[in-house]
C-alpha cells in the first residue's frame, strides 16, 4: 500500500511537472496581427531575432544590417527599429534563404494572426492586386518583471498605397498638333519612403520639364514639381517629399486625393497612346494605366460623270464644320494611285505647307483629322472638264468608346466634260471664210455693173 501511494504521488508530480511546463511554454509565445488589409491580401513573416537562453539571436539573413546587444538587463530599447533599420532591413532580405511561417491570407476583417510564436523579432511582407505594402516589422519581445526578455502580442498596422491610380484625358478623338490634357488622380501614399509617378507616352510630345498642376484634396501644391526624361518617352515625377524626409514618414496627406494635371501634344497621324505608372519601393511600378486616342482619315475619289473613270489632276480646299479658312496640309506621298496628305501641325516645314491639294491620280487621302463635317471644295478641274460648283461633304464622327468612332470616310465627286467646239483655222471657218468672200465679190460686182449702167 505505501508502495502504491509512492507511486502515485510520483505521478502526481509527474503531471504536475508537465502542467507546469505547458503553462511555462504557452506564457513564453507570441502572436503577431496585422491589420488594416486589403481583403486577400497575402502576408509572410519571417525571424528576424529570437531569444536563446535570455539573450538575443539574429538570423544569419539579417545580422549585417541587425545589430542589437546582448544584454539581459532592460535592453528592449536596442531590440526597437528605425525607419532606416527597416529599409536596411529590407535590402538584406531574400525570402529563398529567410524562413517563413506558414502564408496567411486576410479576411473581410482584413486582419492576419500568427500564432504560436517565439518571442522575437519578424519581418512581414504582405501583397494583394489592391494595394502595395512596405514592408513591416513586428517586435513580440517585452521584459518580465525581473528585466527578462519574453514573448508579447503584438499588433501591427499595414503600410502602403492603394493600387488606385486612374488616368483620364479631355478627348480621344484627336487630330494632329492637338493639344490634350491629362489627369491622373490617386490617393496619397502612406509608410512608403518614396513616391514617384511614371509616364510613359507614344505619338504625343515630350513631357521633359513639363509642370504639372498637382492638387491633394483639391489644394494647388506650390512646390516645383516637373516631369524628367527617364529614357525615351519615359518621364517621371518625384512626389517623395510628399510622403517621407529625413528618415520619417509625412503623414499628413496619407490616403487624401491627389490630382495632376498636365498638357501634350499630338504629334503625327497615328493617335496617342499614354501609360501611367507609379512606384512606392525600389524599381518597382504598379497600378498601370493606359489610355489611347484616335485620329480620322478622309478619301475622296474624282470621276467623270460617267461613275466609273477616274480624271488626274483636281485640286480641292478643305474646310471643317463650316468654317471659311481652308486647312492647311503637307504632302506625305504618292502611293498605289493615291496622294496622301497629312493635316499641317506647326512643327512643320512652313514651306511645304498648302491649302491647296491635288488627286494626282483621281484619288486623295487626307490624314490626322479628328471628329467633324468636312466639305472638300473643287478649285481646279481635270482638263477638258468642269468643277462641279457642289463640291463633296464627308464627315468622321466621335462614338461613346474608340472603338465606336467613325474615324474614315470615303466620298467621290463626279465632274461633266466641256461641250466641244470648231477648232480656230479648222475646215468649218474655211468654209465660212469662202463664202464670205464670194459673196462680197457679188455684192462688188453687181455694185460696179450698176455705177457703168448709170453712167450711159
Amino acid at each position: 500500500m505505501k508502495k502504491m501511494r509512492k507511486i502515485l504521488s510520483l505521478a502526481l508530480a509527474v503531471i504536475m511537472m508537465m502542467a507546469m511546463s505547458i503553462t511555462a511554454f504557452a506564457a513564453d509565445t507570441a502572436t503577431v496581427t496585422v491589420e488594416d488589409l486589403k481583403k486577400g491580401a497575402k502576408v509572410d513573416i519571417y525571424t528576424v531575432a529570437t531569444i536563446e537562453n535570455n539573450k538575443i539571436k539574429v538570423k544569419d539573413w539579417a545580422s549585417q544590417v541587425y545589430t542589437v546587444g546582448e544584454s539581459t538587463t532592460n535592453a528592449l530599447e536596442k531590440v526597437q527599429m528605425s525607419v532606416s533599420d527597416v529599409e536596411k532591413l529590407e535590402g538584406a532580405w531574400n525570402a529563398n534563404i529567410a524562413t517563413a511561417a506558414p502564408q496567411q491570407t486576410a479576411g473581410d476583417n482584413g486582419t492576419v494572426t500568427f500564432s504560436q510564436l517565439p518571442a522575437g523579432v519578424y519581418y512581414i511582407v504582405a501583397s494583394s492586386d489592391e494595394a502595395v505594402y512596405s514592408p513591416m516589422v513586428s517586435v513580440a519581445i517585452t521584459n518580465d518583471a525581473n528585466g527578462n526578455y519574453v514573448a508579447t502580442n503584438d499588433k501591427v498596422t499595414a503600410k502602403g498605397t492603394d493600387s488606385d491610380l486612374d488616368k483620364e484625358p479631355n478627348d480621344t478623338f484627336v487630330n494632329a498638333g492637338q493639344e490634350v490634357t491629362f489627369t491622373i488622380t490617386k490617393t496619397v501614399p502612406s509608410y512608403v519612403n518614396k513616391f514617384v509617378v511614371y509616364d510613359y507616352t507614344t505619338g504625343l510630345s515630350s513631357l521633359d520639364g513639363v509642370k504639372p498642376v498637382i492638387k491633394i484634396d483639391g489644394t494647388v501644391l506650390t512646390g516645383d514639381y516637373a516631369f524628367t526624361k527617364v529614357e525615351d518617352d519615359k518621364f517621371a515625377l518625384v512626389l517623395t517629399d510628399l510622403v517621407y524626409a529625413d528618415d520619417e514618414y509625412i503623414l499628413d496627406d496619407a490616403h487624401k486625393p491627389l490630382t495632376i494635371e498636365y498638357k501634350a501634344t499630338v504629334t503625327g497621324t497615328e493617335g496617342y497612346e499614354n501609360t501611367a505608372t507609379y512606384s512606392v519601393k525600389d524599381d518597382e511600378e504598379t497600378g498601370e494605366i493606359t489610355v489611347k486616342g484616335v485620329e480620322g482619315d478622309i478619301t475622296l475619289t474624282k470621276y467623270a460623270d460617267d461613275e466609273t473613270t477616274k480624271l488626274d489632276g483636281a485640286k480641292f480646299k478643305v474646310y471643317k464644320d463650316g468654317a471659311t479658312t481652308a486647312l492647311k496640309f503637307v504632302f506625305v506621298e504618292n502611293k498605289d494611285g493615291v496622294s496622301i496628305y497629312k493635316l499641317a501641325e506647326t512643327s512643320d516645314d512652313q514651306t511645304k505647307v498648302v491649302d491647296e491639294i491635288e488627286a494626282t491620280k483621281g484619288v486623295l487621302k487626307v490624314t490626322g483629322l479628328s471628329e467633324g463635317k468636312y466639305h472638300f471644295d473643287e478649285t481646279v478641274a481635270p482638263a477638258t472638264y468642269s468643277i462641279n460648283p457642289n463640291g463633296v461633304d464627308a464627315e468622321l464622327k466621335q462614338g461613346e468608346s474608340l472603338d465606336k468612332h467613325v474615324t474614315t470616310d470615303a466620298v467621290s465627286i463626279y465632274d461633266t466634260k466641256l461641250a466641244s467646239l470648231p477648232f480656230t483655222g479648222g475646215m468649218g471657218t474655211t468654209i465660212f471664210t469662202v463664202l464670205g468672200v464670194a459673196i462680197m465679190a457679188i455684192a462688188a460686182a453687181l455694185f460696179f455693173a450698176s455705177k457703168r449702167k448709170a453712167s450711159k
